[in-house]
């Protein structure tokens, strides 16, 4: 009995690890996935504001109009936050060249892939610029 709760206990913290351990996808890879969760690695080629300096857009390409461009729309609260936390002034700037992570459901808008961000602590910045 107790080598049956021993094996249990070990496959529970194997699973437990291999879950948290959760390997970062690429655009391209997180593109065919629609409607799920992933977490994407990417760096930054191009970023913006919308027109009322509320929501910013990550691209993983230098335009957004690349076919295979893969946005990330950080929205107006985790935009404060995110700037509360890397104290930087303009987040397109800040952003523009950095490799981020980013956790979220992968979504489509004019039938291009995203990842729209409500909470700061869904995207990490893994590489400062150099």
């Amino acid at each position: 009995m107790k080598t049956m709760v021993l094996v249990l206990c070990l496959a529970f913290a194997i699973v437990g690890i291999a879950y948290a351990q959760e390997k970062a996808i690429t655009p391209a890879e997180a593109a065919k996935m629609i409607d799920k969760d992933c977490l994407i690695e990417m760096k930054v080629e191009s970023a913006s504001m919308d027109k009322n300096k509320s929501n910013m857009f990550l691209n993983s390409k230098p335009s957004f109009k690349d076919a295979d461009n893969f946005t990330i729309v950080v929205r107006a609260g985790a935009n404060e936050k995110l700037k509360d936390k890397h104290k930087f002034k303009d987040g397109p700037k800040f952003f523009k060249e950095k490799t981020i992570q980013v956790k979220g459901k992968v979504s489509t808008y004019n039938d291009k892939p995203q990842i729209v961000v409500d909470g700061s602590s869904q995207l990490t910045v893994i590489e400062e610029k150099k």
